[in-house]
């Protein structure tokens, strides 16, 4: 199964579409209708609220405004599929080969302003909330270094058991390896971080991020 996270962007509105027609591989079964769920942590445990039911072969689309009444404004909430109502706090996260196919399923993430939106492909395949310490690298060929720009920095991360905990994502230069910035992001978060200027030269040489997690 996959968890999709929705950003919460100061200035801007997320929302998250769940889809239930999954790229079926003739072997794995699933079933014809899924309940929407979102969770989020309060440190103790995962909190899990059911939003509606999606039938076999439609997609429906969730905003910051069809959140449950009681998922905190400082909440990063994870929205999954699931063919039952689950209790309303979990102790760890669901993962479950119920949505195991091949490709997998998919998801849409979107980050509407004003006068624009960008959409994304964002599932979070479930078997990676059971990664213990894991690295992240990825070309930041898209930076864009200049004054009238303002670059902010997505990073989900998502583990089995709700614990909050404060981890480091290092920013380096793959060639100089001149260490630019640290900054300090939340375990079960969906962290969003400025990383404009004044890091130097951050097009030319901000080639790799290396993260370390709890």
């Amino acid at each position: 199964m996959e968890y999709y996270f929705m950003t919460r962007v100061p200035g801007l509105k997320g929302a998250v579409t769940l889809a239930d027609f999954p790229n079926v591989d003739g072997q794995t079964p699933w079933p014809d209708d899924m309940i929407a769920h979102v969770t989020w942590t309060d440190g103790q445990k995962w909190n899990v609220r059911d939003l509606c039911e999606i039938k076999a072969g439609t997609a429906t689309e969730f905003t910051e405004d069809d959140l449950p009444q009681d998922c905190p404004e400082n909440a990063s909430p994870f929205f999954f599929l699931y063919p039952e109502k689950l209790p309303a706090a979990l102790d760890q996260l669901i993962v479950s080969p119920i949505m195991t196919t091949s490709p997998g399923w998919r998801g849409n993430l979107k980050v509407m302003g004003k006068t624009t939106s960008a959409s994304y492909q964002g599932e979070y395949p479930s078997f990676m909330v059971k990664i213990h310490q894991g690295t992240l690298l990825s070309f930041a060929t898209f930076v864009q270094n200049t004054d009238k720009v303002k670059t902010q920095f997505v990073l989900p991360n998502l583990r089995q058991d709700p614990a909050v905990e404060d981890c480091v994502v290092r920013f380096l230069g793959s060639k100089s390896k001149t260490v630019f910035k640290d900054i300090t992001v939340k375990r079960n978060h969906t962290t969003v971080v400025d990383v404009s200027a004044p890091i130097p030269h951050m097009k030319q040489h901000f080639a790799d991020m290396k993260s370390r997690f709890c």
